[in-house]
């Protein structure tokens, strides 16, 4: 896969949801098919041999701390500066739309 076209471009802003001026795309050109090209160096390595892990410390034990509480609750002094709350939630108006627009 190669990001070569600039439509190529508009449309992954589009899809990130980012606006880029017209004199960046061939900068960000390059920089997608730089990762492309590492991501492919990465799928082209050899895993044959080697065990699929869960979590890197498998067989491993944490060393964990004990689960304290260090700050005082705030909820109500957060809560008074925001512009709309209920029930201890932050209201924020509908951001999303259809991916089609």
């Amino acid at each position: 896969m190669a990001v070569n076209e600039q439509e190529q471009v508009e449309k992954i802003a589009k899809l990130a949801r980012i606006k880029i001026q017209a004199d960046d795309i061939p900068e960000y050109e390059k920089n997608m098919q730089g990762i492309i090209k590492f991501v492919e160096y990465i799928n082209s390595a050899t895993t044959k041999g080697v065990d699929i892990m869960a979590h890197p410390f498998e067989n491993m034990t944490q060393r964990l701390r004990e689960d304290e509480v260090t700050e005082q609750n705030k909820v109500e002094e957060l809560q008074s500066i925001a512009p709309k709350n209920e029930d201890n939630f932050y209201l924020v108006n509908n951001f999303m739309k259809d991916s089609e627009e």
